[in-house]
């Protein structure tokens, strides 16, 4: 009998503890407190004013409550990106006995600041070839500002102009396959730089291949 008695003054205790332990948690989660003189009291820092209605000897009330609202993170900065200007040319390469017509192609990222040709060295420029009569685009690839120029071989079959990229002299092909259009119809090429942590992209005027 004794035992049973320890036992329920145990237990009795322990959800009596458990009750008092549970509204401090709570309190402590909520992070707010009662602002006593609410008309010439301002909440600290961090914290914001919020009327709430409670209850008080069985009567609702208004109260003023500080409740923690956490700051919010400062907004990064946007970098300035230094302009750029993309260029892209088309030249007519020098008759060669025995080797195809072609042109040299080029490509290179300058700034407002530098002169030409002492840009932005060493950035992709994509390169794309269209059709000017559609519009439509016939190809593309990618150079690496200011690295030497690539050839593309042109001939006239059967009223189309046939290109590709082919070495000729002492010039690597330009890395792009076949492209055709009507005779009647001009091929041209143009160069797109996308831009990176520092230089904001830009784009060439179009240039003409045939």
């Amino acid at each position: 009998m004794l035992c049973t008695m320890n036992r329920r003054a145990i237990l009795t205790a322990s959800l009596v503890l458990a009750a008092l332990a549970f509204p401090v948690c709570a309190s402590a989660s909520v992070r707010q407190y009662v602002l006593k003189h609410p008309n010439r009291e301002h909440c600290k820092a961090h914290y914001v004013k919020r009327v709430e209605r409670v209850k008080v000897h069985g009567r609702k009330v208004k109260e003023t409550f500080c409740v923690y609202q956490a700051p919010k993170p400062a907004p990064r900065p946007t970098p300035t990106l230094t302009p750029t200007i993309t260029v892209v040319t088309a030249s007519e390469g020098y008759f060669i006995p025995g080797q195809p017509s072609y042109k040299t192609v080029s490509a290179g990222v300058d700034t407002l600041a530098a002169a030409p040709g002492n840009g932005v060295i060493g950035v992709p420029v994509m390169v794309t070839v269209v059709n000017q009569a559609t519009g439509a685009v016939l190809g593309s690839f990618t150079e690496t500002s200011y690295s030497p120029s690539c050839s593309i071989a042109k001939e006239l079959s059967g009223g189309n102009w046939v290109l590709k990229g082919v070495a000729v002299s002492s010039y690597q092909g330009c890395p792009i396959g076949t492209v055709t259009a009507p005779e009647g119809q001009g091929i041209g090429i143009e160069g797109s730089f996308a831009g990176n942590a520092q230089y904001a992209p830009s784009a060439s005027k179009e240039e003409l291949l045939v």
